[in-house]
């Protein structure tokens, strides 16, 4: 444990500006992260599976109830690597952990439509990747290292929620109220979950369906290409693409001004919120399924390759 948190606040020197820059604890939903990280394992070779389940099996008792009792199941529930993926949720608000609670997203300026080396100067959304990457390939203690697997999955299923590389002055949308989308009450958590929540398909048939969409990508010649290329995108280019969803039309997110800025939608007229269109479920699940496919060809790349 020392060696891992070492690890992670190397670059992180003043406690009191990670507080003070920390802007909430949304995160994309058990659901989306368990969904996530099944497709990811499924992806792995037979050889880094194995690897895979060592690490998870390494959970510490106090970790395993935590994130037990956290997902609603009976403490002694055996933990998958779809559950480990959950855990950085289940214990972000408790000591030495919530020293980190700023890497689950990226803020950026309203006026900017790429992420700068300025919006992670206390740590961000890249900082955990690249750090806990690092960390499994280099690390030679297994809970370190085992730590860090939980870790970097949550991060893949972070960068990859459109809201979760977004404005600090609206907490990634958590401000956004809504009143008409399947329960949700914010912007944030359309994006967390509900939107998955509206496909009305249980997790494990959900990333059954979409990882036979991956498979008929790999079956197709000009497809394969779009894998190849998600494989090798950068974690910057990640979190840029999730940027310019955020800040798309049909996100509902905001509105860009003459200026260039990303103004906030204001709310209907003699409301405390507003309702989104009709259509858009059908307007951004399409957009959604494809970034959980991303982050799950994404994440068992970057496994295969920390792992071997």
């Amino acid at each position: 444990m020392d060696v891992i948190m070492q690890l992670i606040f190397a670059k992180v020197t003043l406690i009191s500006l990670l507080l003070l820059f920390s802007n909430g604890t949304h995160a994309l939903s058990q659901n989306g992260h368990r969904i996530v990280c099944d497709m990811a394992f499924q992806l792995l070779s037979k050889n880094t599976q194995k690897k895979v389940k060592e690490l998870v099996d390494l959970m510490p008792k106090w970790d395993r109830e935590k994130l037990n009792d956290y997902q609603k199941v009976g403490a002694s529930s055996k933990v998958k690597f779809s559950n480990a993926c959950v855990w950085p949720d289940s214990i972000k608000n408790n000591n030495p952990w919530n020293k980190v609670k700023i890497w689950h997203y990226i803020n950026v300026q309203r006026d900017e439509s790429e992420v700068q080396l300025d919006d992670c100067l206390v740590g961000c959304l890249i900082t955990g990747i690249n750090l806990h990457s690092k960390v499994i390939k280099s690390e030679s203690d297994k809970l370190s290292k085992a730590y860090a697997l939980y870790f970097l999955g949550h991060w893949y299923g972070d960068i990859h929620q459109p809201l979760h590389v977004s404005f600090a002055d609206d907490i990634g949308g958590g401000d956004t109220k809504i009143r008409n989308f399947s329960g949700c009450s914010n912007l944030h958590s359309v994006w967390d979950g509900c939107i998955i929540k509206e496909t009305n398909l249980s997790e494990s048939k959900l990333a059954k369906s979409l990882l036979k969409s991956i498979a008929n990508m790999k079956d197709n010649a000009d497809l394969k290409s779009t894998l190849d290329e998600w494989k090798s995108s950068s974690v910057k280019d990640m979190a840029n693409e999730s940027l310019q969803i955020a800040i798309k039309e049909n996100t509902e997110y905001c509105k860009l001004s003459s200026s260039g800025k990303c103004e906030k939608i204001p709310n209907d007229p003699g409301r405390p919120s507003r309702a989104l269109p009709d259509d858009y479920f059908e307007n951004n699940w399409p957009i959604l399924s494809v970034r959980l496919k991303q982050a799950a060809v994404r994440l068992a790349a970057r496994i295969e390759d920390t792992l071997n």
